[in-house]
Order: C-alpha cells, then sequence, then structure tokens
C-alpha cells in the first residue's frame, strides 16, 4: 500500500508540471512572383501549444540569398493556447539565380525553473521561390520600304535578352495581319542573359490591310530557368502598307471555329478597292506550301464572281475540309481574283488571308497497381498513364491524383510528366493505401491534369481511373503456384486429354494401341 501512495504522488507531480512549447502555419509569402533583387515579406503564424506563458519570444532570423533588414524579430509573450502573426521583411539579392531559397526563424524556449529548467529549439523554414524571366528588346530592319495588302517581306530581327536565361525560344506571329510565310513558329534555340542574337523573318501581310503604316505584333515563347514556359509579346516594324491602283480588299469568314476534321463554308468578302472596274471575274483558292496538305477544296476550287465596278462588295463561298491530323495554328491560304481589267487586258490578283484552326485537346487515364491484384487494407504502388488523345500536343502535363474515401493517397499527390506530343503517353507514380472493409468491385479514383496548349493557355481536365480491388480468396488464387497451372487449366486439359482418347477409341486406334501393349507384355 505504501508503494501505491508514493507512485500516485509521482502521478500528481507529473500532471502538475507546467511546460512550454510552440507551432508554426500558414505561411505566405508576398509578393507571389520574386525576382532578384525585390522586396518581400514572409508571415506565419506561431502559436503557443504549452500549458504555460512564452514569456519573451524572440526570433533569429536568417537565410542565404536574402538582404534582411532586421536579424532579430521580438515577439513578446503569448499565453497558453494564443497566437499571434510574425511578419519578415527581406530583400532578395540582386546577383542570386533563379531558385527555392529558404528563411529560418529560430528561437529557443524555456520552461520550469531551477534544476528542473529545460530548453527546447524551435527552427521554421520558409521556402521561397525566385524567378529571371526573360526580358527581351527586339528591334528590326524590313528588306521593303513598303508593301501592298497581301504581299510577302522580310524583316531581320536582333533580338537582346535583358534578363534571365531563356531555352527553347521560338517566334510566332502575334496577330492575324501579319502571317510567319510558311511556318506556324520559328526556332531559335536558347538565348542566355544579356546574349544577342539575330534571326530573318518572312512575312505575309493580309489582303484586307488598308493603307498606313502598321506595327508588326510577335510572340517570343520560352522556357525560363525553373522550367516554366512564359510568352513575351513584342512590337517591330513599322511597315507601311499601300494600295495600288487595281486592289482588291478581302476578308475571310468562316461562320465558326474550326477544328481538325471538320467541313465548313469559306465565306470571301471581297471588294473592288481600284478606281476602275473588273470584269468576268474568277476566284480561286489555294493554300501555300504548308496549308495545302491540311486544306481541300470539296466542292469547286473556282467560283466566278462576275464583275466588280469601283467600290463594290461581293461574296463567294467555298466547301472547305480539314484534314483530321491538321495541328492547331495560323495557316494561310491565298485567294487569286483574275478578271478583264478596263483596258481589255487578263490581270491577276493574288490575296492572301489567314484561318485559324482550334486544338481538340483531351487526355485518358489507366490506372495499373503493383503489386496486383489489389485486395482491401493494403498499400500499393499505383501508376496512373496519362494518354494525349487529342489533335494537339500538351507542355507541361502535371497530374494531381485526389484521394477517395475508399482509396487514400498516402505519398504525395502531385506528378509532373512534361511535354506529351499528339498519341504520346506518359505515366505518374503514386503510393495509394485501399481502405480496409472494401467489398470486392471496381471503386473509381479521382485525377486532375493541367497542361498548357499550343497557345499558352492553361487547361485543367478531370478524369476517372478505376482499380479493382477482389477478396483475399481470389487473390490467392490469382498469385499462387508460383506461375503453374491453376484449376481451371487443370479442368480444361483433362478434359481435351479425354475427348481425344473418346475419339482415338471410337475410331479403333486404341485397340491396336492395346494388341502392341500385349504382345510386348507376353515376350
Amino acid at each position: 500500500m505504501r508503494g501505491i501512495g508514493i507512485f500516485g504522488i509521482v502521478l500528481l507531480v507529473l500532471a502538475s508540471t507546467a511546460w512550454a512549447d510552440i507551432s508554426f502555419s500558414d505561411a505566405t509569402v508576398s509578393p507571389s512572383t520574386l525576382r532578384p533583387g525585390v522586396s518581400g515579406t514572409a508571415s506565419f503564424t506561431v502559436t503557443n501549444t504549452g500549458s504555460e506563458t512564452v514569456s519573451g519570444l524572440a526570433f533569429d532570423i536568417s537565410g542565404y540569398g536574402f538582404e534582411l533588414t532586421t536579424t532579430k524579430i521580438v515577439v513578446g509573450d503569448i499565453g497558453a493556447s494564443g497566437s499571434t502573426q510574425v511578419t519578415i521583411p527581406f530583400k532578395v539579392r540582386s546577383d542570386v539565380s533563379a531558385g527555392v531559397y529558404t528563411l529560418q526563424a529560430s528561437t529557443i524556449l524555456t520552461s520550469g525553473s531551477g534544476t528542473g529548467t529545460t530548453t527546447t529549439s524551435r527552427t521554421f523554414t520558409i521556402p521561397i521561390t525566385v524567378s529571371s524571366p526573360a526580358n527581351f528588346e527586339v528591334s528590326s530592319e524590313s528588306d521593303r520600304e513598303q508593301i501592298s495588302p497581301g504581299s510577302d517581306f522580310g524583316l531581320h530581327l536582333t533580338i537582346t535578352n535583358k534578363g534571365g536565361k531563356a531555352s527553347s525560344v521560338r517566334i510566332s506571329s502575334n496577330s492575324s495581319n501579319f502571317l510567319l510565310k510558311g511556318a506556324s513558329q520559328i526556332a531559335i534555340g536558347n538565348v542566355d542573359a544579356g546574349e544577342t542574337v539575330e534571326v530573318d523573318v518572312v512575312l505575309t501581310s493580309s489582303s484586307s490591310l488598308t493603307g498606313g503604316t502598321y506595327a508588326v505584333p510577335i510572340k517570343l515563347t520560352y522556357e525560363d530557368e525553373l522550367g516554366a514556359t512564359s510568352a513575351e509579346a513584342a512590337d517591330v516594324g513599322p511597315i507601311r502598307v499601300v494600295k495600288s491602283s487595281m486592289d482588291f480588299g478581302l476578308k475571310a469568314n468562316t461562320g465558326a471555329d474550326v477544328y481538325p476534321g471538320d467541313k465548313f463554308v469559306l465565306s470571301l468578302e471581297i471588294k473592288n478597292n481600284g478606281a476602275d472596274s473588273a470584269y468576268a471575274a474568277i476566284v480561286s483558292i489555294a493554300g501555300d506550301t504548308k496549308s495545302s496538305a491540311y486544306f481541300i477544296p470539296l466542292d469547286n476550287s473556282e467560283v466566278g464572281a462576275g464583275d466588280f465596278s469601283s467600290g463594290q462588295t461581293k461574296t463567294v463561298e467555298f466547301e472547305m475540309g480539314v484534314n483530321g491530323d491538321t495541328p492547331p495554328g495560323y495557316y494561310a491560304l491565298n485567294a487569286t481574283i483574275s478578271f478583264v481589267n478596263a483596258q481589255g487586258e487578263s490581270t491577276t490578283v493574288s490575296k492572301l488571308f489567314g484561318l485559324e484552326v482550334l486544338g481538340r485537346y483531351d487526355v485518358s487515364v489507366i490506372a495499373e497497381p503493383s503489386p496486383r491484384p489489389i485486395t482491401a487494407g493494403k498499400i500499393y504502388d499505383l501508376s496512373v498513364q496519362i494518354s494525349n488523345i487529342g489533335t494537339g500536343d500538351l507542355d507541361s502535363v502535371s497530374a494531381e491524383l485526389l484521394s477517395s474515401e475508399d482509396v487514400e493517397v498516402i505519398g504525395t499527390p502531385y506528378g509532373f510528366i512534361g511535354e506529351l506530343t499528339q498519341g504520346d503517353y506518359s505515366s505518374a507514380q503514386y503510393e495509394v493505401y485501399v481502405k480496409p472493409g472494401l467489398e470486392p468491385g471496381r471503386y473509381p479514383v479521382t485525377v486532375l491534369i493541367t497542361f498548357f496548349d499550343a497557345y499558352n493557355q492553361e487547361h485543367t481536365v478531370q478524369k476517372i481511373a478505376y482499380v479493382d480491388v477482389v477478396s483475399p480468396e481470389i487473390a490467392a488464387i490469382a498469385s499462387g503456384g508460383g506461375g503453374g497451372m491453376g484449376l481451371f487449366d487443370w479442368i480444361l486439359t483433362l478434359a481435351v486429354l479425354g475427348a481425344i482418347a473418346w475419339y482415338a477409341n471410337r475410331k479403333g486406334w486404341l485397340k491396336g494401341l492395346k494388341s502392341m501393349i500385349g504382345m510386348k507384355a507376353k515376350k
């Protein structure tokens, strides 16, 4: 009894012992995008999880890659279960590279007194992402002082990168008024920080342009040092557009968005912008070297338009088809207007116009467990195969596997795949826990797939994959025997052998075999 009393006293002493501890949560960084030389703040919430007041709480601040206005932040006292927010001002050093850096807030807590004093150190780490995007300065020189609507011209571009390193830089048109000739984009490779590159491009002006001076919009798409896809717009030129004495304006209309595999009616609104009339006009249509493989006139490739008086507008229509394997992008088509002028001479005017083909972006998912088959109450590696079943390439593809009431993701739910070209596939790996008590059957899991299309637009789609759960008995049959024949295989084999024996006996073959066996036995 005396021992029990001493034990109770010890328990009372332990229960009455006060202690101090803190926890950290809700870290935020502002602004969300940080570059070298930019100032910002990092904030977090500190909570007293102990049973006594934390007195004189202060944090020592440190971190590589930052200029700190203060290295010590005094918080003061926090009562039991109380919390407060701590804000750390900082400036990213101008000489750091792109990457993820950390700020650290450290403190030492003291509990008890006298010989019972204990100290505990606590450190909170805040990750801060620093990006260094490219900053392009573009100048240009034209090979022509002036152009007419629908004509080609060349530009010599000088591109200087005054920002961070840019990889896989591509130039594309950023307006249907001026299209790259024969290509939807031109690759110029990597451009390091401070580097200058020169490139020549040929563009075609829209036939619907009126006279005047125009800037030429272009877009430079690249991957930054963190692997993210970015785009920067720039205006080059200017270029002067003038009207000829006999000219036509042209506007193209498809009536709706155009996708690979579509049939559509192409309406061309043609206006005689010249001072004279055009007689017996015939309009024909054809694609350039690139577009002709994708756009096919389904009815007639030329249509009679009759006579055009000066300033008159007429509309002609063509039934067109788009090949199913057409990549998304801008395409140049050529309309040729053949006519007789006021002097009785046969004349032709060619007008280039652009059509946009949109992509059908879609993916499919399949889940494959390892090991298999799946039974309830176990952990499995789940490989989710993602296939590009759309009509365009996908960039920066990532997949997030969501937990459900039946299947829980116990590792990271995120998987990065990267680029998926049309018809390509790849897999992301996850660790999942199939919850106990599940009946045999098929259970859905949700996958969120995020990607960027050919125009650098972000898409997020939700897809359902399935995992099949079997009973332990079925799992034992499926995995047992070390690869030998199962019960069904034995039954099938015996049935086949029985059928062969019956047929041989019916044909009398077994009698001869029995006779031979009997003769050998007599010998």
